[in-house]
């Protein structure tokens, strides 16, 4: 067995979500989106973190305008050992409309932003009037690395609709960063700028729509790009798109150059068809074939193979002078995807992502978008992981949408268009498999949205004792003495629903919401003593595990649970449960501490001039009545101990709200309030949320606290005017 220090914790609340063995609870409001599906199978998701207005660390900073396009990962920008990413927001209307902007976000290991740098017309070391109306610049993005030498990662930005030599023919920017996230320098490239010849581009061709790194083609030490334009026609079929490898030099300019289009850089004339828009999205893969040369994969949106306008994508096999020495094509017809997969408009190729290898096979494998598909609601959305041979074509595939591949029942609201963005953006949470990001360009308040998902790699297999971790499951197994298996592997799920059954609980115990299924291959013998070791920090807000108590039962969803023996240890800094096994079936955990009816883990309370503009989430709700905002009135002598969450507060609290709830539901939902009357001599305030059932029970949410910035030495009007006996004087 492996050494671990274990150590006594101070009893507290516990505060995770239970299931009450003698009913359900009232208002499971889960504040963040907590990934309640998590599986071991390669691709699927096993955990998420929603970045939007208000949500995942970002301020409410976002307008209509299309965040989540644009989507790419970075690298380590600040050197905190996280790595970071890019989302675009393309039509963010900084310095003209529609001129476009990007954000540089700096990641926490939960996938939440810890800070964020603008990047836009005069902001973020961008010169005032770079961009003109309607650039649409952020619409397509690559990582580039570090390509000045300087130890920071620099990036490559679409602008698809900039007019250089023609209306519509779009640009590329390199810039070069700062470890804080702004531009030191910038380096355009359009029709005769940037090494690209005059009249390269045509009208409308959307030179910037898809970019992508792809490696050193060419061998001379400078990483090459792939920039799509997807609405190329030429002389062929109107909107068949085109793809431009970009041969680069250290200072961002082009070297040279080689289109791929049709009858062009070795793709057969007639392989895109009128409207295909090849190019929207580029992808670098790595070396697929082996010969020493990258590959790359293009998507082609509106392709028509099985259904109008479901899309495809194309592995594009190259040569070191940037043509085409062969291709396959992944469509509802051809390269492997079963027929039928995709339907009417699934948009299939909006955006694409090479992912590194996933399964374990030595084949890379990559992420495609299609943000036309509709499961659980219309136009919601989704992403395809898909597992290659050798040869381009698919071996498997697991969808990523409402209700499979890990994203929950009704998480992707309609018209989200998910897998409009997507990138691999590296490992963020540290569990050794690649993360993606997705974006949703219409999630939420129509702002959009990007989603940090952490994936599922290969099956961790048993040969012998040891200690063996199964990553963002939060499980871990500490096999003993005696355990043999001949490379047995097992399958760690964790799933968003209760037991059915609590047999063996005692009553009036709450049980968690959740359950963990092991599975192990035939031939496992498990040694005696072997443990099984929960993460508590993955298993939503357990403050006092020495309350908690491990259950299983022999078979799935059927029998008796039985206690096992439970205790709490570190190891590492790491606190967990900690349960002797004989055995792997379904476990679950219970205790007979009171838990909260709401837990709380992000409600944002934000200035939007002289208001306050609030805004909170839930993923699931029952029974709920509503909710009151309060704002506090000033101190007083006694601290008030608010109910459930035994809050103390030292203040009084007015009720300047109420909304309703959504009464019993499993589709997430959002809520809004802007207090317009905000006191006059206040330079800060606090608020906080009165969740109330439909029973009457209560419960109260943390205070959030914000401040009225001094932004000059303005003497505003006294109030109140006129004054009698006493007057307030607020500087602005």
């Amino acid at each position: 067995m492996q050494y671990r220090t274990a150590t006594t914790l101070s009893p507290s609340l516990i505060d995770w979500p239970f299931y009450a063995a003698v009913g359900a609870l009232s208002a499971l409001l889960l504040w963040a989106l907590a990934l309640p599906v998590y599986a071991q199978t390669p691709g699927e998701v096993l955990s998420l973190q929603r970045i939007s207005n208000g949500t995942g660390g970002l301020p409410i900073i976002l307008e209509d305008s299309g965040f989540g396009r644009g989507a790419v990962g970075l690298g380590d920008v600040d050197g905190d050992g996280v790595p970071d990413v890019l989302v675009g927001d393309a039509f963010d209307d900084d310095g003209a409309s529609g001129a476009g902007a990007a954000y540089v976000l700096f990641l926490n290991v939960d996938g939440t932003v810890k800070t964020y740098q603008k990047i836009s017309n005069g902001t973020g070391g961008l010169s005032p009037g770079t961009l003109s109306e309607n650039d649409q610049f952020g619409f397509g993005a690559a990582g580039l690395g570090d390509v000045d030498g300087d130890g920071v990662p620099d990036i490559l930005i679409g602008a698809r609709r900039d007019n250089d030599g023609a209306s519509g023919a779009g640009a590329a920017y390199v810039l070069f960063l700062n470890v804080d996230g702004t531009v030191k320098a910038q380096q355009k490239i359009s029709n005769g700028t940037g090494g690209l010849p005059s009249g390269t581009l045509a009208e409308g061709d959307r030179f910037g729509v898809g970019a992508a790194k792809i490696g050193d083609v060419d061998g001379d030490g400078v990483s090459d790009v792939l920039v799509g334009a997807s609405e190329y026609y030429a002389s062929g079929p109107n909107a068949a798109g085109a793809a431009y490898v970009l041969f680069m030099n250290t200072n961002g300019t082009v070297k040279a150059y080689q289109k791929i289009s049709n009858g062009t850089g070795g793709l057969p004339g007639g392989t895109i068809a009128e409207e295909d828009q090849f190019g929207f999205s580029t992808a670098g893969l790595g070396d697929l074939d082996g010969d020493g040369v990258p590959d790359v994969l293009i998507g082609a949106r509106g392709d028509d193979d099985g259904a109008a306008s479901a899309g495809a994508a194309y592995v594009v096999f190259l040569n070191t002078d940037g043509t085409v020495k062969a291709y396959q094509k992944i469509s509802n017809e051809t390269g492997g995807l079963p027929f039928g997969t995709l339907e009417d408009f699934s948009g299939f190729g909006i955006s694409t992502a090479g992912l590194g290898d996933i399964d374990g096979d030595g084949v890379p494998d990559v992420l495609v978008g299609a943000w036309g598909d509709s499961d659980g609601a219309a136009i919601a959305g989704a992403a395809y992981v898909l597992f290659l041979n050798a040869d381009g074509t698919v071996k498997a595939q697991q969808k990523i949408s409402n209700g499979t591949g890990g994203l929950p029942s009704g998480m992707l609201a309609e018209g989200a268009r998910f897998g409009v963005g997507a990138a691999k953006i590296g490992d963020v949470d540290g569990d050794g498999v690649p993360d993606i990001l997705v974006g949703a360009l219409q999630q939420g308040d129509g702002a959009g949205a990007a989603y940090v998902l952490s994936l599922a790699g290969s099956p961790t297999c048993v040969t012998g004792p040891g200690l063996v971790s199964y990553g963002a499951t939060g499980v871990a197994i500490d096999f003993a003495t005696g355990t043999t298996g001949s490379g047995a592997c097992l399958v760690v799920s964790r799933f968003d629903d209760p037991p059915t059954g609590a047999d063996g609980v005692p009553s009036g115990n709450n049980i968690s919401n959740y359950r963990i299924v092991i599975t192990a291959d035939a031939g496992l013998t498990v040694g005696s003593d072997t443990e099984v070791l929960f993460d508590v920090s993955r298993f939503g807000g357990i403050t006092a595990p020495d309350d908690v108590t491990v259950y299983s039962r022999p078979d799935v969803g059927t029998g008796a649970f039985i206690d096992l023996p439970t205790f709490v240890e570190t190891s590492n800094g790491t606190t967990e449960l900690v349960s002797t096994v004989d055995g792997f079936s379904e476990f679950i955990f219970a205790s007979d501490t009171n838990p909260l009816p709401v837990e709380l883990s992000a409600f944002d309370a934000t200035l939007s001039g002289e208001d306050a503009v609030l805004v909170w989430e839930t993923v699931s709700e029952a029974n709920n009545a509503g909710f009151e905002v309060q704002r506090a009135n000033g101190s007083v002598d006694q601290s008030v101990e608010t109910s459930h969450w035994g809050v103390s507060t030292g203040t009084t609290w007015q009720t300047i709200a109420r909304l309703e709830g959504a009464g019993t539901t499993d589709t997430p939902q959002s809520y809004r309030f802007t207090d317009t009357e905000m006191p006059y001599a206040a330079d800060s305030l606090r608020y906080r949320l009165r969740q109330i059932d439909t029973d009457g029970t209560e419960s109260f949410s943390e205070p959030v606290t914000i401040a009225r910035q001094v932004t000059q030495a303005e003497l505003l009007p006294t109030y109140p005017n006129p004054a009698s006996g006493q007057a307030t004087v607020r500087f602005a």
